[in-house]
């Protein structure tokens, strides 16, 4: 995997990295946070739609606790991945999988350094670029929470039922509450989840090393698929969203996880999957025979 090394495609990965994340918080700001700012679409309601009659409830899981975990989580295996296959050994060669080194003036830093950094960065990046489209959608559909009428508390003087389709504003309840409950599809909460979970089962599939332990890598997938199910199922039993926020949340966690990790990282590429692999050290005459074995090899293809 070729990694940039001009101060120009520097510039420009750190200016899009950089702009991610202010462009995130700004949204968040004017969006979560503020009353005013940037307003979701209005959408109207029904008195008789049971789907936004549910009552309001605190949240089980925050977002904030969500994103910090599977943050940290996906991080900490980005570098279990970089380093263990950087140390795992081939039984045919013993020798690192990744041993090259990139020149920077006068110091030689690893490469599986470099891809570990950049591969960090890249997931960083992926997780909030899927974050800015959600929130754009959640804009733009304005769709009502469960609980809408709940945080809402509609005047009903100034509306009547028999008209049908109430657009007009009749909410007197918190205008913040308000607005939040007009964020519905899809589900943040269930989207980061199923990025960061589906993110860490392809990082466990690409781990050198797991190949030898196939039965436990599966229970650790398994469990990660399961926990972002957990997750969307706490949004709809907390009234915080419809069943098909949380699928449309699930699909773009998840298809944003596979474009980052397998097309953009191409963690499935690298490195040979038909080595035999061993992190235990090499005897000397073991060393010596493996030594004769590529000499021989050599020869042959000579």
């Amino acid at each position: 995997m070729a990694y940039p090394t001009s101060c120009f495609c520097i510039s420009i990965e750190v200016l899009c990295f950089f702009g991610v994340i202010i462009l995130d918080v700004v949204l968040y700001e004017f969006t979560v946070l503020s009353k005013g700012g940037i307003q979701p679409f209005k959408r109207g309601f029904f008195c008789n739609d049971q789907s936004i009659m549910k009552p309001y409830k605190s949240q089980s899981l925050t977002f904030a606790g969500l994103f910090s975990a599977g943050v940290v989580t996906s991080l900490a295996v980005i570098i279990i991945h970089e380093v263990g296959n950087h140390f795992t050994k081939p039984k045919h060669t013993r020798e690192p999988i990744f041993k090259e080194k990139k020149q920077f003036g006068v110091a030689k830093i690893p490469t599986f350094i470099i891809r570990m950094l950049h591969r960090m960065a890249l997931f960083i990046t992926g997780f909030l670029a899927m974050l800015l489209f959600c929130d754009a959608v959640q804009l733009l559909t304005g769709r009502l929470r469960p609980h809408f009428l709940a945080v809402c508390k509609p005047n009903a003087t100034l509306f009547n039922c028999s008209t049908g389709y109430i657009t007009a504003d009749v909410c007197t309840g918190d205008p913040l509450k308000i607005k939040y409950a007009r964020l519905s599809f899809p589900s943040i909460h269930t989207a980061s989840t199923a990025y960061s979970l589906v993110f860490i089962a392809i990082c466990l599939q690409a781990i050198v090393y797991l190949r030898t332990l196939k039965i436990f890598r599966l229970l650790l997938q398994a469990v990660m698929f399961l926990l972002a199910i957990a997750v969307g199922l706490s949004r709809i039993k907390d009234n915080y969203h419809h069943w098909s926020d949380v699928v449309a949340g699930a699909l773009i966690g998840t298809f944003t996880a596979w474009l980052v990790a397998v097309k953009a990282m191409r963690l499935l590429d690298e490195p040979k999957p038909n080595l035999d692999y061993t992190m235990l050290p090499i005897s000397h005459d073991e060393e010596e025979t493996t030594e004769t074995i590529e000499k021989d090899v050599k020869d042959l293809e000579k």
